[in-house]
């Protein structure tokens, strides 16, 4: 909401300051990739700003790096995200987000070989931007490359003990590894505010374990998007 204030707030300034259109454009996909606001809500208001943000200034490569993202994981537009994502690097290809988040998306169409370049050219570029960490752990992830993940992740939670980033995708790590004791702790860890999930968890843990606790969650969650909006890959994933 403040990102969304100061954007606005820039606008009122400069209507015609094409940067702060494309942040709008971010609030939207962020907001949707959090379990915010639905995905196609978030499509329907990001597109608006994107679109005037290049009407602005279709050659600044930031944003380009917006349009790769809006069409990665705002409209899954693959093919349509990398000829912006290597336009954008073009342009600039020292971005450190841009190429993790570049490695990301390679991830997808399963060439690891490419993702694992770009994103250790990113860590190179900002090896203490705790953001492409954790981006570049998402990617290690994808690559099954276990180890490297665990060991990026940890780094970035010892300054940032709930890091959203690295918290949640190190749960995958130690899952896809079957070290269900540690995934189980980062669970509780997740949800230490909310009690009722707690609950849930620790029943389907006394009844089955580690997955028979998952289950209980995603059943839980399940309920409550009933009066609520949940992201249904929040869901879904508790289901594996």
């Amino acid at each position: 909401d403040s990102a969304e204030y100061y954007y606005n707030l820039s606008i009122d300034i400069d209507p015609d300051n094409a940067l702060a259109y494309a942040g709008l454009a971010s609030v939207s996909l962020v907001r949707a990739q959090n379990g915010m606001t639905p995905f196609y809500e978030s499509a329907l208001t990001g597109i608006k700003f994107l679109e005037k943000a290049q009407e602005l200034d279709s050659a600044h490569s930031e944003i380009h790096f917006l349009e790769a993202s809006f069409n990665t994981w705002g409209t899954w537009e693959f093919e349509k995200a990398k000829v912006e994502f290597e336009k954008a690097i073009s342009m600039n290809p020292n971005h450190a987000l841009l190429r993790v988040y570049y490695a990301h998306l390679l991830c997808y169409y399963k060439n690891f070989n490419e993702a694992i370049v770009q994103a250790e050219y990113a860590l190179r570029l900002d090896p203490l931007n705790n953001l492409v960490k954790g981006i570049y752990g998402m990617t290690m992830n994808n690559c099954r490359r276990y180890e490297q993940a665990d060991s990026i992740f940890n780094v970035v939670l010892e300054t940032e003990p709930y890091n959203a980033i690295s918290l949640s995708n190190l749960k995958t790590t130690y899952h896809m590894q079957k070290k269900y004791e540690e995934a189980y702790e980062l669970w509780q860890i997740d949800h230490r505010n909310d009690p009722e999930a707690l609950v849930a968890m620790d029943r389907g843990y006394k009844k089955g374990g580690y997955l028979q606790a998952l289950e209980n969650l995603a059943d839980l969650m399940v309920e409550r998007s009933k009066s609520a909006f949940i992201t249904p890959w929040r869901i879904c994933t508790l289901y594996t």
